[in-house]
């Protein structure tokens, strides 16, 4: 997927610039156009007209990003008290600082630069400020993740794969008594175990009342017989994030069953409208109309979804509002809550994928549990 650097030569052409330098400090976009999981600080440097591809960061992860680089990367250090240590000599040091170091890599002031800054500290941002004379693009960056490509969906597609199987491991844990924190310990367990290299979120596990937080943090509560079991969670594998939600009844409890069932309906009416051309927020008033219809539209209070990806929550967002327009290859999740607080919270998630006449349901989990 990066043993080239053909993203980053889409990235110029998008922006219509002649021999451009890019400046890209978002680890998240480094870790897009590299492959490599990149810390806070660190620099992605790329004139892609004369091929020259560099890497900035601090000496501590010199040799994880030249070790695990692509070949057309080079990688550079900097550490504020390089000059007064004895360094191995197999490690290039450029500065001190990410400033300090870009200023000997681009040179004169004649070039045409553009600049992502959203990962540089605030201090270093306002100086890089001065020397970006074409502009920034951290939004065109973010139209060009929006649409997937066929490797990344086959990634995306095996990380949700691990997940849904560690999701399965887990009911068998579902028992009265049980808490959310460990609930939640062995959700995690299991996907490392399968083969995920990290949580992509801090997992939610909420029992009954607390399941109407919809970020709610995993506590001591104990599982109660005929009570609501709400748990998100996803992985990351290759840099690639999953993203789900089941809510299940440990025993019966028919009226919030009824509740599971009308917010299933919610992404069935979602995911029936997902076409290329239509705008995000039509999405959204789908599942959201049929909240409304029963009751519950009050109920709802977050967007429908949003873009998975490098990052777990990227664009698009599906929400009010949003008039992006849908395109093939989009991948995204619908995720419609209904949130009571003091008695529940049911929310069902699933991923989807734009296709040319509709969308693909990644996710194969069934939605509703006995």
């Amino acid at each position: 997927m990066w043993n080239s650097p053909s993203r980053l030569e889409k990235l110029v052409l998008k922006e219509d610039l002649k021999d451009p330098v890019l400046i890209i400090s978002n680890p998240s976009n480094i870790s897009y156009f590299t492959g490599i999981p990149s810390p806070e600080g660190s620099i992605l440097v790329s004139m892609p007209y004369r091929e020259k591809h560099f890497v900035l960061t601090n000496i501590l992860e010199f040799y994880r990003f030249r070790d695990y680089s692509p070949e057309w990367l080079e990688v550079y250090g900097f550490y504020r008290s390089a000059n007064e240590m004895v360094m191995p000599d197999d490690i290039k040091i450029i500065g001190e600082d990410p400033y300090s170091s870009i200023s000997r890599i681009i040179g004169g002031s004649e070039e045409e630069i553009v600049c992502d800054l959203a990962g540089l500290p605030c201090n270093y941002r306002e100086k890089f400020k001065k020397i970006c004379n074409k502009g920034f693009i951290e939004s065109k960056i973010s139209e060009i993740r929006m649409v997937k490509t066929a490797e990344e969906i086959n990634v995306i597609t095996e990380t949700l794969k691990t997940a849904e199987e560690a999701f399965l491991k887990t009911v068998n844990d579902i028992t009265e008594g049980v808490s959310e924190l460990y609930l939640a310990g062995r959700l995690g367990l299991h996907m490392r175990v399968l083969g995920g290299e990290r949580e992509a979120f801090p997992t939610i596990v909420a029992f009954g009342e607390n399941a109407a937080y919809p970020h709610a943090i995993p506590g001591n509560k104990k599982l109660e017989r005929n009570e609501l079991v709400l748990i998100d969670w996803g992985t990351v594998k290759h840099n690639y994030n999953s993203d789900s939600t089941r809510t299940l009844i440990h025993g019966e409890n028919k009226d919030l069953q009824r509740v599971i069932e009308i917010v299933n309906e919610a992404v069935e009416s979602a995911v029936d409208i997902v076409q290329p051309g239509i705008k995000a927020k039509e999405i959204d008033n789908a599942a959201r109309s049929v909240l409304e219809k029963h009751g519950f539209g009050s109920k709802f209070i977050h967007g429908l979804g949003h873009g998975v990806g490098v990052d777990v929550h990227e664009e698009p967002y599906i929400r009010p509002g949003s008039n992006t327009i849908i395109e093939k290859g989009m991948l995204f999740t619908i995720e419609p809550g209904v949130y009571i607080h003091g008695r529940f919270g049911v929310r069902i998630e699933d991923m989807v994928l734009v296709t040319e006449t509709g969308a693909k349901v990644l996710t194969r989990l069934p939605r509703i549990f006995s």
